[in-house]
């Protein structure tokens, strides 16, 4: 007790020095450490003792950590959501709610033990063969995400961009305007207080943080691997997270949905533990985890689903005895029930959200498309577009690339184990005694992984496209947790299976396989920026400061977040001849300020809405009116200024940066590398980037070239 006292007291102690030293230093890499044990783990960790995990002794440390991460990010966002009115993004305030939170789980787990005499749980980590195993097996996806980190460190995924640009504007404005406050509060929560609390900036957070959450997380595998004797299938059990190099790039790539697969493990861990050992426990704090991942990503709404009905059926199994124990002390039950009560409360609205959300309208106006003109498509692959307008194409022979890149020896394994074990329960009435137990703690996640494929392989085929792609992360997460109970049920089974060579070899293969795919992948899928466009990148970078990139391809990111310089997007496909390349470039610069201005005022929607009252004897009646009419830009900047000085700030900050442009240094960026990779392969792709200047730009020797290589060519305009 008095070790985890004095460690809290330290990073407290610690964590006030970090502040008052990057508030005269600046925001640098020693706010790290003590900031993210503030942010992610402190918090659940003191949580846990106090309520979820308080009688968990036998939980193990590894596991711990994992729920301890979990219930961190929950606590604090749900604390935020709370005070979301007061707090904002003000880089104090979010410090100061942040400190106290932990301040305050703090003094209430010391006190708590202290007033009840209950020791803190101890879960010591001693050098043993059970922990060396854990260490050295966890140490192998990390090993090669740091491998992979090394061959390509540039945020390549698209989404990436727009995520930058809330990023900046947060930090500019301390407000968040845009489509992540409402849904996917969550994301910017953390990305901005992993800046202010830990001194992450943007690619630290989206490139190699987060990723390692997950890897964190899904340290709870552990708790059922370590029940598999087969040494070599226990190890492989757990491995075969990294079998999906799908998985792998969607767990990199950071989006919202990336904190849903952060979640998804102790999720499915707490379930099959509530529902296989009584403890109903479990399934709240499940139910806890999935609402917060749920205002991550819309994802979430699955893992919602499945911890609602573990909590059902814990119920139905227990009914008898939680009746009793309601009878027995209803002022604890209530007491138990109140944080849920008031959650739900807070939240009454969350199943008309579900409901109304833009997936469920897309869902139900396809839907009523394919019952009214019932048309089944065979084959989708080619070319389909998910429901927000992302065109998908993997045509001819490259479906076959899809499948692989899904990893479906993982799925391969999972059918075999399966079809196996219905072969006992047919043939012994054995099985029912083994895996009653096993069964019912699986079959949410059974329900789970069932609605993920049907979203993957049946909806297409009905011409209903929600992210069918992005769906297989989540198979695999699902198939993997599966695949270690069901070792577990053959073991007790005496099943010749866990002992199979032929198994184990598979095993092998299919993450070996997926290792080396996901490393290829990453290194070679192509996308915003790529590890070829170093050179251009470092030369964008030595520019004066005040320079401009223009550029008619994708190539935001190279210049915005790793150059560092004002880009602009040109809308001139194709230059036919030098004279006229310099021609409509300066056209298009000299137009752009007028341009981003427009636009800018464009994306802000002024309505006057009045109440009219209508005064009688004994009554008054009053009727609200919209005013609205098109307002000029002038009169838009005017009404900005008197009602939101915070926005008009933003606004002008924003209009310095294009004042003056013809007297800044203007350069030409065009990426060869741009066409290399599997993405290029893809049609939309290709012509997003101009490809009918490519063989002239690769052959252009001008004197105005600033730099060139064989991946990128960068022309000085003027």
């Amino acid at each position: 007790m008095k070790k985890k006292i004095v460690f809290q007291l330290l990073i407290f102690v610690l964590f006030l020095l970090s502040v008052l030293l990057s508030r005269e230093l600046g925001n640098i890499i020693y706010k790290f450490p003590v900031g993210i044990l503030l942010l992610y783990y402190l918090p659940g960790s003191n949580l846990n003792d106090i309520i979820f995990l308080k009688n968990s002794k036998k939980i193990t440390w590894n596991t711990k950590l994992a729920l301890d991460i979990a219930s961190s990010i929950a606590i604090i966002y749900l604390a935020y959501a709370f005070f979301k009115g007061r707090l904002e993004y003000f880089e104090l305030r979010n410090i100061v709610f942040v400190f106290s939170l932990n301040i305050l789980l703090f003094a209430l787990n010391i006190i708590i033990h202290l007033k009840t005499k209950r020791s803190f749980p101890t879960r010591d980590f001693h050098i043993n063969k059970e922990n060396k195993r854990i260490i050295l097996l966890s140490a192998i996806p990390v090993g090669l995400f740091l491998i992979r980190l090394a061959l390509n460190p540039y945020a390549f995924e698209i989404d990436s961009r727009q995520y930058y640009e809330v990023y900046k504007n947060i930090l500019y404005s301390s407000y968040d305007t845009s489509w992540l406050a409402g849904q996917r509060l969550g994301f910017a929560v953390f990305m901005i207080f992993s800046n202010y609390i830990a001194g992450m900036n943007f690619i630290m957070f989206i490139k190699f943080f987060v990723p390692i959450l997950f890897l964190l997380t899904s340290l709870v595998l552990f708790d059922l691997t370590k029940m598999i004797k087969n040494s070599h299938l226990a190890a492989l059990a757990y491995l075969l997270l990294i079998g999906s190099p799908y998985l792998t790039i969607m767990n990199e790539g950071v989006r919202p949905e990336t904190f849903v697969f952060v979640f998804t493990l102790p999720i499915l861990f707490l379930i099959y533990k509530s529902i296989s050992y009584n403890k109903i426990g479990h399934a709240m704090l499940a139910l806890i985890f999935a609402y917060v991942a749920y205002r991550f990503h819309e994802f979430g709404m699955f893992l919602l689903f499945i911890s609602i009905l573990s909590i059902i059926i814990n119920l139905i199994r227990n009914r008898s005895e939680i009746i009793l124990s309601i009878k027995a002390n209803p002022i604890r039950f209530l007491v138990i029930l109140s944080p849920y009560a008031i959650l739900l409360l807070q939240n009454y609205n969350l199943f008309i959200s579900i409901s109304v959300s833009q997936i469920a309208q897309y869902f139900k106006g396809q839907y009523i498309v394919f019952m009214m003109h019932p048309q089944w498509n065979w084959w989708f692959l080619n070319n389909f577009i998910n429901f927000d307008g992302g065109q998908i194409q993997w045509p001819g022979y490259s479906f076959i690339l899809y499948y692989l890149y899904t990893g479906p020896g993982i799925l391969i394994i999972f059918l075999l184990l399966s079809t196996k074990i219905i072969f006992y329960k047919i043939k012994n009435k054995k099985t029912i005694v083994c895996i009653s137990n096993a069964f019912w703690g699986s079959l949410p996640i059974i329900i789970y992984f069932l609605m993920y494929l049907f979203m993957a392989e049946v909806l297409p085929r009905m011409n209903i496209f929600l992210y069918p792609n992005r769906t297989w992360a989540h198979i695999a997460i699902s198939v993997t947790f599966l695949i270690a109970v069901e070792l577990i049920a053959l073991q007790k089974l005496d099943s010749r299976e866990t002992k199979s060579k032929m198994l184990v070899a598979f095993f092998y293969l299919t993450v070996i396989g997926g290792g080396i795919g996901s490393t290829i992948l990453s290194t070679n899928m192509g996308g915003l920026v790529v590890p070829s466009e170093k050179g251009v990148i470092k030369k964008i970078k030595a520019l004066p400061e005040e320079s401009i990139i223009v550029s008619n391809q994708v190539n935001d990111n190279i210049v915005t977040i790793y150059g560092n310089k004002l880009y602009i997007h040109i809308s001139k496909s194709q230059f036919s001849q030098n004279a006229d390349f310099i021609h409509e470039i300066n056209n298009n610069i000299n137009d752009y300020p007028d341009n981003f201005r427009k636009q800018l005022l464009d994306s802000f929607d002024i309505r006057k809405i009045s109440q009219l009252i209508i005064d009688k004897k004994y009554t008054t009646s009053s009727y609200s009116i919209d005013d609205s009419r098109q307002y000029s830009n002038e009169e838009k900047l005017a009404i900005i200024k008197q009602y939101d000085p915070k926005a008009y700030g933003y606004i002008i900050e924003q209009f310095k940066t294009v004042e003056n442009i013809g007297e800044k240094p203007i350069y030409y960026l065009y990426s060869f590398a741009k066409f290399d990779g599997f993405l290029a392969q893809r049609k939309s792709w290709a012509e997003s980037n101009n490809p009918q200047d490519l063989e002239w730009l690769q052959n252009y020797n001008g004197d105005d070239i600033a730099y060139k290589d064989k991946h990128a060519i960068l022309i000085k305009i003027r």
